[in-house]
C-alpha cells in the first residue's frame, strides 16, 4: 500500500495545508461534490452543480491527480474577477 492512501477510505494527503485548503473550499462551497480517490491510480473529482460557478451555468466535472492541483483547478474556476 502507498503512503498516503488506505483501503476504503480514499486518499489521505499528507500536508495538513492541503486539508485546509480543503476544508476551506468546503465550506465555502457546499453544493460542490468532492470524492476523494479511493485508491492510487484514481483522481479527486469535483461535482459542481449548474450555476455554481459565478458566469456559468453549466454542470461541471473537475478532476485531477494530486489534490495541490485539483485546488488549483477549483480555485481557478471560483476566483473572484478583480
Amino acid at each position: 500500500m502507498t503512503a498516503g492512501y488506505a483501503a476504503g477510505l480514499g486518499s489521505i494527503p499528507d500536508d495538513p495545508g492541503l486539508q485546509q485548503r480543503l476544508a476551506a473550499f468546503k465550506q465555502a462551497h457546499p453544493s460542490v461534490v468532492i470524492r476523494a480517490p479511493e485508491l492510487q491510480r484514481y483522481r479527486w473529482r469535483a461535482i459542481i452543480p449548474a450555476s455554481t460557478v459565478p458566469g456559468d451555468p453549466r454542470e461541471m466535472i473537475v478532476t485531477a491527480e494530486t489534490l495541490g492541483e485539483f485546488l488549483r483547478k477549483l480555485d481557478g474556476l471560483f476566483a473572484r474577477p478583480d
